[in-house]
């Protein structure tokens, strides 16, 4: 009840890692988080996902080192 929307979006990440899916979608993860944060949380789950496919929606272009095809809309 009392937690952050930072701390919030965080477990939210690392639940949806628990289980290492297949597919893992995410839609601005790191939009209310500073960058060395955001870097940290794309860093785990690029580690975990590496033999899954990880879609990434968002406006800025933090995570980039970390995929291997952008598609822009």
């Amino acid at each position: 009840g009392s937690l952050s929307g930072g701390e919030k979006q965080k477990i939210v990440v690392m639940r949806a890692l628990y289980k290492i899916p297949l597919v893992l979608i995410l839609d601005e993860i790191t939009s209310g988080l500073d960058e060395n944060i955001a870097n940290e949380i794309y860093e785990r789950i690029f580690e975990k996902m590496k033999n899954g496919i990880v879609f990434v929606i968002s406006h800025n272009n933090i995570h980039e080192k970390y995929i291997n095809r952008i598609v822009k809309l």
